[in-house]
């Protein structure tokens, strides 16, 4: 298990850094300490949310640095992240649909077919759309009925 995790961690470290040489134009050793450092930082706050931050309630009463950090990313990033790439492979601005094919469709697997543009572009932007909505409900503890 050890292996699998470091190799795992190894794996998302490199893609984070190889994000950064492209976008910023650095070298790769101030990109990794750049980057050590913000993960570093952003993943103290979850381990101290269970100690020293402990009555830290950023969403509420009975709720902790971990329900918080939960949050951003189950009831946000996760959902958002999934709705901007369905919107960009369906887009004209984006990557557009049949580039989105050819590029699925390449190699030796299963193939995906043209007439799912209506299934991603609407029902599937629905869906993401309204578990967002639904996260959003959750957390503030607000109901609709």
């Amino acid at each position: 298990m050890l292996i699998a995790a470091v190799s795992t961690l190894i794996a998302v470290f490199e893609n984070i850094i190889a994000a950064n040489l492209e976008m910023f134009n650095v070298k790769r050793k101030k990109a990794v300490l750049v980057n050590f450092l913000v993960i570093l930082i952003l993943a103290i706050l979850p381990v101290l949310g269970f100690n020293v931050l402990s009555n830290v309630s950023i969403l509420g009463n009975g709720t902790g640095i971990t329900d918080f950090c939960d949050f951003l990313i189950s009831s946000n990033v996760l959902p958002i992240g999934s709705l901007v790439f369905v919107l960009f492979v369906t887009s004209k601005r984006g990557m557009k649909w049949e580039k989105y094919i050819k590029e699925c469709n390449t190699g030796i697997g299963y193939r995906i077919s043209e007439k799912l543009f209506v299934y991603y572009r609407y029902i599937l932007t629905t869906v993401i759309a309204v578990i967002l909505f639904i996260g959003y409900l959750k957390v503030f503890n607000i109901s609709l009925f």
